[in-house]
């Protein structure tokens, strides 16, 4: 069955006609989506499970080749009906496949139909009125490299404001997420998807929540964005420093141990308590097992570094 003209108008509703080019007899239905409900005609008719036994019985006789999906006219989605009952009015005789005058085809799934708009990674505007599953198979055809599946799942959240963008795909809100500056082999879910945590950074400063992980880490020279995700996720303590707000995980970690005490530089200068030793006896220029045998109270001085 050819459907030309379904692909120029994959994504418009309106009036279309299946014509049998044996004897001219032809059928008419309306839809939201031309693509999709050539796809369930095909289907159902190679299955031979059609609602329409006329249509299914000529089919069957002359072969799909035989048949041609035609698109006689577009209209509002909300005007579909009365315009589908004018074509049949002045169409049904011998010569239409339809069983009645009366409107047949229904959008069973009509209560979950809503205009939707995505921005592509190209900037392009797709505005469709349907519901996702259709939605997401006409953004298949656009993006071949999306299974229609993967494509709905990510709407879904999108919609939900889990994620900011899919693969460069957003709502009209998000269009000026800055996609293009997030490196290629980056490009993943988590990236857009916003964490209601609240940082803290080795300076004492407080940052959150995390909208972009990717531009978290290049403000911030951070250059692992997996420990970041892995963070927030609890799935490590700290990261250079950085911890989630209230956990005090920084006094956990085996190199930001708390050693709650006071020590004496040569000068005479005081130090303490120390949150983290390796850290300080890089600032200061001493080796840090000198330092650990130091606040452990092994010895009394190193260095003519001793403890208060």
């Amino acid at each position: 069955m050819d459907f030309v003209m379904c692909k120029i108008y994959k994504n418009e509703s309106g009036i279309y006609k299946i014509n049998n080019l044996i004897n001219g007899k032809f059928y008419i239905g309306s839809t939201v989506n031309f693509y999709n409900r050539y796809r369930v005609h095909v289907s159902t008719l190679q299955n031979k499970k059609h609602d329409n036994s006329y249509l299914q019985r000529s089919i069957n006789k002359y072969g799909l080749n035989n048949f041609t999906f035609s698109v006689v006219e577009l209209c509002e989605a909300d005007q579909l009906e009365r315009i589908e009952a004018a074509w049949l009015s002045k169409s049904f005789g011998s010569n239409c496949y339809n069983l009645n005058k009366s409107v047949e085809v229904r959008n069973m799934n009509a209560r979950f139909n809503k205009n939707y708009s995505l921005i592509s990674p190209d900037n392009i505007l797709y505005n469709f009125y349907g519901n996702v599953a259709d939605f997401s198979r006409m953004l298949t055809m656009i993006d071949s490299s999306i299974s229609c599946k993967t494509f709905e799942y990510a709407i879904r959240r999108l919609l939900k404001g889990e994620i900011i963008h899919f693969r460069g795909w957003r709502l009209t809100e998000n269009k000026d997420v800055e996609w293009e500056n997030i490196p290629i082999n980056r490009r993943k879910i988590y990236n857009g998807k916003k964490y209601n945590v609240m940082l803290l950074a080795p300076s004492g400063e407080i940052v959150g929540p995390i909208i972009n992980i990717e531009k978290f880490c290049k403000k911030y020279n951070l250059c692992s964005a997996g420990n970041v995700h892995r963070l927030i996720n609890n799935k490590i303590p700290s990261y250079k420093g950085w911890t989630i707000l209230g956990t005090g995980n920084h006094l956990k970690t085996r190199n930001a141990k708390n050693f709650d005490v006071i020590i004496i530089d040569p000068d005479g200068n005081e130090y303490g308590p120390i949150y983290n030793l390796t850290k300080f006896a890089r600032e200061h220029n001493v080796n840090i097992t000198g330092l650990q045998q130091l606040v452990k109270k092994n010895i009394l001085e190193y260095k003519k570094w001793r403890i208060k």
